[in-house]
C-alpha cells in the first residue's frame, strides 16, 4: 500500500459547531412546540414530524457527505467523506487557492445543505459563478478550478495543501 504524499483532515471549526446546535436546538423546540399543540389537532403533529424528518435526513446526509479528510496519492487529490470520495487528477487542476472575503460576496446554495454539520452543494456567486461546495467548517475554504471549468470549495485543517497542490502543478507542466 503507498502512502499519501500529503495528508490533512477536515475538521468542524466552533462556528459551524454552534450553527449545528443551534439549529438542532430550533428544530427541537418547533417540533416540541408543535407537538404540544397538537391537542385534537392534527395538522401541527404532521408538520413536527415532517420537520423532525427533514433534518434527520439533512443530518444523515451531512454527517455522511461532509469531507473528513483530504489526501495527495498517485497523482490525485482525494477529497474523502464518511461514505464517499471525489478524486480529481493533479494534471486537471489548473490553479488552487484560497476562497476569500470577495469570493463569498453574493454567495448563493442552489442545491444543498448549509451551516448544519458544514457546506455541501451546489452554490454560485456572483464573482465565481457557479460552483461545488464542500466544506466542513466556515474557515480555511480553498478554491480548486479544473481545466474543464469545475469549481470545487473545500476547507482543509492545513492550508499548506494550496501550496503544495500548486508545487505540484507546477512540476506537472515541467
Amino acid at each position: 500500500m503507498e502512502n499519501a504524499i500529503f495528508e490533512c483532515k477536515s475538521s468542524m471549526d466552533k462556528r459551524t459547531k454552534m450553527k449545528t446546535i443551534f439549529v438542532f436546538l430550533a428544530f427541537a423546540l418547533l417540533t416540541g412546540f408543535l407537538y404540544a399543540k397538537s391537542d385534537n389537532n392534527k395538522a401541527p403533529f404532521v408538520i413536527a414530524i415532517i420537520l423532525s424528518l427533514t433534518y434527520l435526513i439533512a443530518c444523515v446526509f451531512g454527517i455522511y457527505q461532509t469531507p473528513i479528510s483530504y489526501k495527495i496519492l498517485n497523482g490525485n487529490l482525494i477529497i474523502k467523506s464518511r461514505l464517499t470520495q471525489k478524486v480529481i487528477n493533479i494534471r486537471e487542476i489548473f490553479n488552487v487557492r484560497i476562497f476569500d472575503s470577495e469570493d463569498r460576496k453574493g454567495l448563493i446554495r442552489i442545491f444543498g445543505a448549509e451551516g448544519v454539520l458544514g457546506n455541501i452543494g451546489y452554490y454560485s456567486s456572483t464573482r465565481i459563478n457557479k460552483m461545488t461546495i464542500l466544506t466542513s467548517r466556515d474557515t480555511n475554504w480553498v478554491l480548486i478550478n479544473t481545466k474543464d471549468n469545475k469549481k470545487i470549495v473545500i476547507s482543509p485543517d492545513d492550508l499548506e495543501l494550496v501550496n503544495f497542490v500548486t508545487e505540484l502543478i507546477k512540476n506537472k507542466k515541467k
